[in-house]
C-alpha cells in the first residue's frame, strides 16, 4: 500500500509538471501533493522508524495512524486523478482547435502566395491583368496608361496616426493612381521614417516606378528601402525587385549578386520570394 501511494504521488507530480498552461488549477494540485508528501513522511517515520503518530491524527491510538492517513491519501489521490484527467481533456480540446486554425492559415497563406506568384509572372511576361487587380499588376488592355498624368494638386497626408496616413497613400495604388501614390508615400516616409510601416512604404514606392518600367528609379528606391530597413518585413521583397530592376537595366552580374544575397541572408523568407529569386537566378545563369 505504501509503495503504491508513493508511486501514485510521484506520477501525479510528473503529470502536473506537464501542464504549465493551467497554472491556477495546478497550484491547488501542487498544494495537495505537498500535503500528501507530508503525510507520507509521517507514515514512513511511523512504520519504519517506530516514531509516534503526529498530534493531528484522528485518534489517540498509535495503531490507527496508518489506516487514517492511508484512507485520507487515497481520497485525495482519487480527486487529483479526476482533476488531471479533466485538465488533459481540456488541453486536448485546445490543441485540436489550434490544429484546425493552423490548417486554415496554411490554406490561406498558400492561396495568397499563389495569387502573388501569378501577379509576378504576369508582370514579368508583360501579360495584361484585370481592371480590378492589385497594385503591382500590369493594366488591362485599353485601360488608363501606366504613367498617370501629374495631378494638379499633390495629395497631402491627412491628420491622424501613421496607419491612417499609410492607408491613405496605399489607397492611391489600389486605384492605380501611381503619381499620387508615389507623392503620398514620399510624404509618409518623410514624416514617419522610423515607423513600423516605413519599410512597406519604401517598397511600394519602388513599385510605383517598377510598374511603369522606370527601372533606374525603381532600383534606387528598392536599394534605399533595403539599406534603410534591412530587418523589415519587406527587406527580401526589396532585394528581389532590386535584382529584377538591375536585370532589366542590363546588369546581370549585379542582379545575380543581389539574388545570392537574398537567398543567403533571408533563407526563411516567404516561399514565393525564394522561388522567384531562384527562378531569376536560373534565367540569368547565375553562379
Amino acid at each position: 500500500m505504501l509503495r503504491l501511494a508513493v508511486g501514485v504521488v510521484l506520477g501525479i507530480s510528473i503529470l502536473l509538471t506537464m501542464q504549465p498552461a493551467w497554472a491556477q488549477d495546478t497550484g491547488n494540485l501542487v498544494r495537495q501533493v505537498e500535503r500528501l508528501r507530508r503525510d507520507l513522511a509521517d507514515l514512513q517515520r511511523y512504520v519504519y522508524k517506530g516514531g509516534q503518530p503526529p498530534k493531528s491524527a484522528a485518534t489517540d491510538s498509535a495503531e490507527s495512524l496508518p489506516s487514517d492517513v492511508g484512507a485520507r491519501m487515497q481520497v485525495q489521490i482519487t480527486q487529483m486523478q479526476d482533476q488531471v484527467r479533466s485538465m488533459n481533456g481540456q488541453v486536448e480540446e485546445v490543441q485540436h482547435r489550434i490544429s484546425v486554425l493552423e490548417k486554415r492559415l496554411d490554406r490561406m497563406s498558400e492561396d495568397l502566395e499563389a495569387r502573388l506568384l501569378a501577379i509576378e509572372d504576369a508582370i514579368a511576361n508583360g501579360m495584361p491583368a484585370g481592371a480590378g487587380t492589385a497594385p503591382g499588376e500590369a493594366p488591362a488592355e485599353g485601360s488608363a496608361p501606366l504613367v498617370a498624368a501629374a495631378p494638379a494638386v499633390r495629395p497631402v497626408l491627412p491628420e491622424g496616426s501613421p496607419q491612417d496616413q499609410y492607408d491613405f497613400a496605399y489607397d492611391f495604388l489600389k486605384k492605380r493612381q501611381w503619381a499620387e501614390g508615389r507623392a503620398a508615400l514620399l510624404a509618409f516616409l518623410e514624416q514617419n521614417p522610423k515607423d513600423e510601416l516605413s519599410d512597406n512604404a519604401a517598397y511600394w514606392l519602388g513599385e510605383t516606378y517598377y510598374i511603369n518600367k522606370q527601372y533606374k528609379e525603381a532600383a534606387k528606391a528598392f536599394l534605399d528601402g533595403y539599406k534603410n530597413y534591412p530587418k523589415g518585413d519587406k527587406a527580401p521583397d526589396n532585394l528581389l525587385k532590386l535584382g529584377k530592376s538591375l536585370a532589366a537595366l542590363g546588369e546581370p552580374d549585379k542582379a545575380c549578386t543581389t539574388y545570392n544575397k537574398l537567398l543567403e541572408d533571408y533563407p526563411n523568407s516567404l516561399p514565393r520570394i525564394v522561388k522567384l529569386a531562384k527562378s531569376e537566378r536560373t534565367k540569368l545563369n547565375c553562379k
